[in-house]
């Protein structure tokens, strides 16, 4: 249920169920595909039936009708083009596609009617016009049109160059390119997990963070909103004095558990601080050591001048 429910929300935009009274009492919750999910509207805009045809023939008007008080909906997001249905992040990279097919278009034409050649027929510069024209028609005759693919070229006193710079290998390229960062842009996804080299390996933990703050406990958050506004009430609940809410998934920095801790050093016991570490707490950490640096790993007050060093090698 919770993988249709959030995979529909995310490609499709919303996910819904149908409600009904269980034969054992309480209530039950049947899934609908938004694909086979269509609304008939009253005349004041309003939803009037909710049809969910399973084999496609919604149009014909085939199909199952409920109230809309029966059914729930999930969205992702609200759609920029319906009061009625959610958007999801698929959208958002079909629309860029299109975009990106018209340019496509429009460069293959540039392409097709490009005239920059493959490679360079170099001559001396001491060559005469009568052997640079000669030159040119034997070229153009030997190696002009596509009969006439893949003949060897002999030079005399000459240099062939290959142009390495092609413009549409460069325009192609970009264009893919492009489309990878709308797609990686609309999933939520960091760059440097999306494009991990040497460089940003070292910053994965960052990355991690970012994309579990900024995507994945928002999705998190809304999903839980929904749930409580909508499965709870079937429980008899009422959302105003119960709520569900899921584990905060966002890991914290090691590295901002340290500043934390180093910061706390004088005011913080030493059972204080060794949580924020996420080490054990010890008996006598509750009062605050005259060796901060010691205590914290492990010495206790009665020899609170051990070095850290000495501490470190049995723990």
């Amino acid at each position: 249920w919770r993988y249709l429910n959030t995979y529909h929300m995310q490609i499709c935009g919303d996910w819904w169920a149908h409600a009904t009274d269980s034969p054992d009492g309480g209530k039950g919750l049947f899934p609908m595909l938004p694909q086979f999910v269509s609304l008939r509207l009253a005349p004041d805009g309003t939803i009037y039936r909710v049809l969910y045809a399973r084999d496609n023939s919604k149009r014909s008007g085939v199909g199952q009708e409920f109230d809309p008080e029966e059914c729930f909906s999930w969205r992702f997001r609200p759609s920029r083009t319906s009061l009625y249905r959610g958007e999801g992040w698929l959208v958002g990279c079909i629309q860029e596609a299109a975009l990106l097919q018209t340019a496509l278009l429009a460069q293959s034409k540039s392409w097709e009617n490009m005239q920059r050649p493959d490679w360079v027929f170099m001559l001396p510069k001491e060559a005469t016009q009568p052997q640079i024209q000669d030159a040119r028609q034997a070229i153009e005759s030997r190696h002009g049109g596509p009969t006439r693919v893949m003949k060897p070229l002999v030079a005399v006193g000459a240099d062939v160059k290959q142009l390495s710079w092609s413009p549409k290998d460069s325009m192609f390229d970009t264009q893919i390119e492009r489309m990878q960062d709308a797609i990686r842009q609309a999933a939520g996804i960091p760059e440097p997990l999306f494009n991990m080299t040497d460089t940003t390996f070292a910053n994965a933990d960052t990355s991690v963070i970012i994309f579990a703050r900024d995507t994945v406990q928002p999705l998190l958050n809304t999903v839980a909103e929904q749930d409580s506004q909508q499965l709870l009430p079937l429980m008899g609940l009422d959302p105003d004095d119960y709520f569900i809410a899921y584990t905060d998934v966002v890991p914290e920095s090691a590295t901002e558990k340290t500043n934390k801790a180093t910061a706390g050093a004088s005011i913080l016991t030493t059972n204080e601080r060794r949580r924020l570490l996420g080490y054990e707490e010890v008996e006598w950490g509750n009062d605050q050591p005259a060796n901060h640096a010691a205590s914290l790993m492990g010495a206790g007050p009665a020899d609170p001048l051990v070095p850290v060093l000495e501490v470190l090698g049995p723990s």
